[in-house]
């Protein structure tokens, strides 16, 4: 149309001034997104979004066995390889050896944990070398004293086997821990204690550490009877070497053997620990008596299953045969 004598025209858009032009071409895709789509720098095609979605690098086995906590569980088993060379022949590096790789066992689980890198293969390896270390200065002390084989020795098989079947009845009845008390049948004889032992922390603690107290203590003694000072003596002593029987049993061992003049604080130690680790050994045939018949229950379930399902295809099979003779 015309207004008057002129003729209207659309106008057209300015050009942009020089320098936006400099930027524009001089900045980076992204930017140039920004500045074309006057947005916050999210190109039009979503790149950004798909990166965001993007899915997390897939771990392997090799990510696995190279966690923090599985490096601190090659390192005590390391550690504890180290004492063995020296558990005959220096029993102070023996000792700083074991307790290094001891003192890594409570750093490992908090690491895990923290770094969220719990795994089966984490907690088989620490299962595995806690059996391990304790058996090391049991079996050198059943060595090194014979007549106290016979108490020493069962407590190391003991051990072993009610955390094997521990953890063979968790596994069949689709438990992650052995921890958590589903591999022991509730009907077994002290289930409870085990139940308790796992539970409550406290009594776990005091039961685990006292058990390695009076371990360390007992190897300890075993090499310097009279190692601390003087605690006990006189008419006590004497009433704690009557109690013993003298010899060389494991009470005798204890208290620093019938040549010691008197109890010394390291053999205290010991003496104050041996509840602990003979609570501990009751739990472990609780442990194994609970495990054993968990996994004999699982047993008794499956023949049970296929007892019923030979059955029922028995059965199957008796009325397909007058339905085939009526034909």
């Amino acid at each position: 149309r015309t207004v008057g004598a002129r003729r209207w025209m659309p106008r057209r858009p300015s050009p942009a001034p020089a320098r936006q032009r400099t930027l524009a071409a001089a900045a980076p895709p992204r930017a140039m997104s920004k500045a074309a789509h006057g947005g916050d720098g999210v190109s039009g095609d979503g790149a950004s979004d798909r990166e965001s979605q993007r899915p997390p690098r897939r771990e392997t086995a090799a990510d696995v066995l190279t966690f923090a906590p599985n490096l601190i569980g090659y390192l005590r088993v390391a550690l504890l390889c180290a004492a063995c060379w020296f558990v005959n022949t220096d029993h102070r590096a023996c000792l700083a050896l074991y307790c290094a790789s001891f003192g890594l066992d409570v750093l490992d689980g908090p690491v895990a944990r923290r770094l969220q890198q719990s795994t089966r293969f984490g907690a088989s390896l620490d299962m595995l070398t806690d059996k391990a270390s304790t058996p090391v200065l049991l079996l050198a002390l059943s060595r090194r004293h014979p007549a106290t084989s016979w108490v020493l020795v069962p407590c190391v098989l003991l051990d072993v086997a009610s955390h094997f079947f521990l953890v063979q009845a968790t596994a069949q009845r689709g438990g992650r821990s052995h921890k958590a008390g589903s591999g022991v049948e509730a009907s077994a004889p002290l289930s409870s204690l085990v139940r308790l032992f796992y539970a409550h922390k406290p009594f776990f603690g005091w039961t685990c550490l006292g058990h390695e107290i009076f371990v360390v203590a007992l190897y300890w003694v075993s090499h310097e009877p009279a190692a601390g000072p003087l605690m006990i003596g006189g008419a006590p002593w004497a009433a704690l070497q009557a109690m013993a029987g003298g010899g060389d049993g494991l009470l005798a061992v204890v208290l620093g053997g019938a040549a010691s003049e008197g109890l010394h604080l390291l053999p205290l130690l010991a003496l104050l620990a041996l509840p602990s680790f003979l609570t501990k050994t009751v739990v472990h045939v609780a442990q194994l008596a609970g495990a054993v018949t968990a996994l004999a229950a699982v047993d008794a379930d499956e023949r049970n299953l296929a007892a019923a399902a030979a059955v029922s295809v028995e059965g199957t099979r008796g009325v397909r045969a007058p339905e085939a003779g009526a034909r």
